[in-house]
């Protein structure tokens, strides 16, 4: 299954994972596309627990 499922205030988020790549020291990256279309970009080193806007497809 590649859908992960996040319940945030009795509300359920799917998210359909198209790729995943790790590296040492817990150091995780994300790109995430809505449904809209948005890019948000998460870097928990960066952006703390926060998405920032990049682009739109």
């Amino acid at each position: 299954n590649h859908e992960l499922y996040h319940t945030v205030d009795q509300t359920t988020f799917r998210y359909a994972l198209s790729g995943i790549i790790y590296s040492r020291q817990s150091h995780f990256v994300a790109r995430i596309v809505d449904s809209e279309g948005s890019i948000w970009y998460h870097d928990g080193m960066t952006t703390g627990r926060c998405c920032i806007k990049e682009n739109t497809l």
